[in-house]
Parts: C-alpha cells; structure tokens; sequence
C-alpha cells in the first residue's frame, strides 16, 4: 500500500479545496494581442503603416475638397459648441440638450418649416457614419432612427429639431474626420443644408441667451 506523507497529503486537500482563477477576457485578449505582436511583428508594422497610409489619404481629401461653404460650416458649428458645452454627457446629448432646452416650442416649429426642404433631402439619405462601412447595417442606423423622430409630428418641436441637429452633427463628424470631400456634389448638399440649420439654430440660441441676460 502507497504511503501518503502528512506533507503531500496537505498539498493534496489545498489543491482540492482552491478554486481555479478566472481571467477576465480583457485579459485573454491583452494576452492574446501581445503574443501576436511577439509572433507577427513585420505583419503589425505592415498593419501600421496601411493603417497610417489611409488616414494620410483622408487628410489629404479633407484639405483639396476643402471650400468656403466648408469653412463656414465648420466656423458655425464651433460656435454652436461653444454653446452646447454648457451642458453634460456625450457631445451628441449635449448639442441635443441645447437645443431641446434653449429654444421654444414656437422658435424650434419656425426653424422646422424654414428648413422644411433640407429636411426632406435628409430623409430620403441620411448621412451615415463613416466609421462603418457602407455594408454595415449600422452604417445609417442613427441617423435613419433621428430623421424619422424629426418627421413625427406627435413628438415636440424642440425635441424634433434636437434629432435634426444630431443628424447634422453626423454631417460635420463626415467632414472633419471622415475624409469626406467636401466639393462632392452630395457632400456640399449635406453641408450646406447642415449649415442653413446650425446657422437658424445657433442665432436664435444667441438672440435668446442676450435676450435673458
């Protein structure tokens, strides 16, 4: 018969009675992302590079396309911002928020039918998000969900307007950082569409902010 020293034995029990650890999977992944770094060097340097290379293209579209109506939109929306950083959360509630809460229910449903066309050109192709691609079915998802907010007349005027707004910060998010040239005949329609809506918003915002002070 075996013999179990009083040692072992004890290692025994404590091995029976320790529970395994479980690694989170950010973990695996840290681990797994290292070991392929370690294994596949030329390939993340080759991975790098590309990645380098596509947005050195985008940079390059951004400033040929780059026109006047490009540059009042985006002057327009920094002072829109400027506005909306009053308030708290991501940047897409915030300009929301401004919205919803700086305008009345009868400023927002002017502004609505003013730009009643530039909605309608929305709506039938909304921006989508350049982040994805085209074939992702999220590609479109926000902004179809916000156009069709801002034609439900059962909602309220602010909170319509505020959808069109994050569908126009879409727009600018295109420009900025997706490479989208802005002399493009759809690109200028967007901006210049997105530009007629900051510009109502963002004067009244002001008029009402002057007015209260």
């Amino acid at each position: 018969m075996a013999v179990v020293s009083c040692n072992a034995g004890s290692q025994l029990n404590k091995a029976r009675n320790t529970k395994p650890r479980v690694v989170p999977r950010n973990e695996h992944k840290a681990a797994r992302t290292a070991k392929s770094s370690r294994t596949h060097p030329a390939a993340n340097r080759a991975a790098s590079i590309h990645q380098f290379a596509e947005h050195a293209r985008r940079a390059v579209v951004i400033l040929r396309g780059w026109n006047r109506l490009a540059d009042q939109f985006a002057k327009r929306w920094a002072g829109f911002n400027a506005i909306y950083n009053a308030f708290s959360g991501a940047e897409r509630e915030r300009l929301m928020a401004a919205v919803a809460s700086g305008l009345t229910e009868k400023q927002a449903r002017g502004i609505l039918l003013s730009v009643a066309e530039a909605i309608a050109y929305f709506a039938e192709l909304p921006p989508g998000d350049l982040r994805r691609a085209p074939t992702d079915e999220r590609f479109r998802a926000r902004t179809r969900a916000d156009m069709r907010a801002v034609e439900d007349t059962s909602l309220s005027a602010t909170t319509r307007l505020a959808h069109l707004l994050s569908v126009v910060y879409q727009v600018r998010c295109n420009l900025v950082h997706g490479g989208k040239n802005a002399a493009d005949p759809r690109s200028a329609r967007l901006i210049n569409d997105g530009e007629l809506i900051v510009r109502q918003v963002f004067d009244r915002l002001i008029a009402n902010a002057s007015a209260g002070s």
